[in-house]
């Protein structure tokens, strides 16, 4: 199992990608590709950690997403 985040490109008339890493070093886990107006895309994260990401259209575009552990299961309350 793991978590699964979409980004929708809700822009009127530019494109976008979502790709990992930085500008200058691409980190090949997940790439949307080119996501036209009204488009979306779907990643699920499997593994905690920082993914950083950029728009390759427009390299200034960047975001992180943060994925935590699981909390323990079972009785500790």
């Amino acid at each position: 199992m793991g978590t699964t985040v979409e980004w929708i490109n809700q822009e009127e008339s530019a494109s976008h990608t979502v790709t990992s890493g930085a500008p200058d070093n691409p980190s090949g886990v997940f790439d949307s590709g080119r996501l036209r107006p009204g488009d979306s895309f779907r990643f699920t994260f499997h593994q905690p950690g920082t993914y950083e990401y950029f728009c390759s259209i427009h390299p200034r575009m960047r975001g992180r997403i943060i994925v935590k552990p699981a909390p323990a299961s079972g009785s500790d309350y």
